[in-house]
């Protein structure tokens, strides 16, 4: 990996990691499923023009990537975050990484040794630490981390569909996708929330206007920058450093919205990202493996 790749994929896991932080900030400000909302309306909006033209069967293939993805895991996302403190949300999403796993073992028949298996129950355990005993001035629910658990597991179920998703360009995949789960996210926001305009009204609108940017301007522009790392870098090199995510996301939390520290949550993210260390890497190692095995 050359030094520029280098610090575009440091830029794009701050980006990432960050973006939990946006999304409790935002998530405090309007309800969550009503955020959401705008946020998908805006993406359409400003990538939908720029989208080309496609088949029927590409677009089943795109909805259902879109209605797990961004409709399910996105909507859990952002009511988890609601409920949870940033620097905990960040480490138990990172349960997404053992679900496709898991996922891809149930659905897919895909086998994994030993290695993977303890550094899965090594993550578990550590996810279980931070869960069990967080800071006693730590907002944190109990639906709060059933919500995450949620989005990580259809995170896991959006993940393995992109595999069926080929030759669309950047604003035609975010175009579609925001667009397909709109609906999603605006009947959660109809069905579980009220008083809409009395809370947009009620809003702090300049931190508001800077949360929506961030999530339609910046994160787009980090998948786009994620999108150009995969066409120059193999991904379980890529896949390496996603473990920074929650780093940031914890920093982030404890900085700007100076959520408290507790040492289990500290102890448990510890644990938690070495079992995810030791997934990641065997897999890694997976892939390379396979890469250099000739027909």
């Amino acid at each position: 990996m050359s030094a520029r790749d280098l610090l575009l994929v440091l830029f794009v896991m701050f980006i990432w990691g960050m973006h939990f932080v946006v999304i409790r900030i935002g998530a405090l400000e309007i309800p969550p499923f009503m955020l959401l909302s705008i946020r998908f309306a805006l993406c359409g909006l400003i990538f939908l023009p720029f989208a080309k033209r496609i088949s029927w069967e590409t677009f089943k293939h795109l909805a259902m990537y879109a209605i797990p993805f961004q409709g399910m895991h996105m909507s859990f996302l952002f009511a988890g975050l609601a409920q949870v403190d940033a620097s905990i949300g960040g480490l138990i999403m990172k349960a997404e990484l053992p679900m496709l796993i898991i996922l891809g073992w149930f659905v897919f028949k895909e086998r994994f040794g030993p290695k993977t298996f303890f550094g899965l129950l090594i993550a578990f355990i550590g996810g279980a630490i931070v869960i069990y005993k967080p800071h006693t001035d730590a907002n944190v629910t109990t639906w709060g981390i059933i919500f995450l658990l949620l989005s990580a597991l259809f995170w896991a179920i959006g993940s393995t569909q992109l595999r069926r998703i080929k030759d669309l360009n950047f604003p035609t995949m975010v175009g579609y996708a925001f667009t397909i789960a709109l609906p999603i996210a605006m009947m959660n926001s109809f069905l579980f929330e009220e008083n809409h305009i009395e809370r947009l009204q009620n809003a702090d609108h300049g931190k508001l206007a800077i949360v929506l940017f961030y999530q339609v301007i910046i994160v787009s522009m980090s998948h786009f920058g994620w999108k150009v790392l995969v066409g120059r870098n193999p991904v379980y090199v890529l896949t390496a450093f996603t473990i920074l995510t929650p780093i940031f996301a914890f920093i982030g939390g404890v900085l700007i919205l100076d959520e408290p520290l507790a040492w289990t949550t500290i102890l448990g993210g510890a644990v938690a990202l070495a079992g995810i260390a030791i997934v990641t890497f065997r897999q890694a190692d997976r892939h390379k493996e396979l890469k250099h095995v000739k027909p």
